[in-house]
């Protein structure tokens, strides 16, 4: 996925791959690979936090803030 879990640099964002040009084979398989993940989800329903790759969320405050839903589905946990 082109970085470890919960790795913060600025590599961790969602759509980095998506900027670069010449990219490596590797980074290329990282960019297929955030794209399925990405697009999946969201097509669950799910929201995707633009700093964090693997950071999704569904039903929460975030989530209702980027839905436009007029409340969280669920209070915190």
């Amino acid at each position: 996925m082109g970085t470890a879990f919960d790795d913060f640099s600025e590599r961790a964002c969602t759509r980095y791959f998506e900027t670069l040009a010449n990219l490596s084979e590797a980074d290329q398989k990282a960019r297929a690979n955030r794209r399925l993940l990405y697009h999946v989800m969201i097509r669950a329903g799910f929201t995707n936090y633009a700093d964090e790759w693997w950071h999704f969320d569904y039903g929460n405050q975030a989530w209702a803030a980027q839905t436009g839903s007029p409340c969280a589905r669920y209070g915190g946990v």
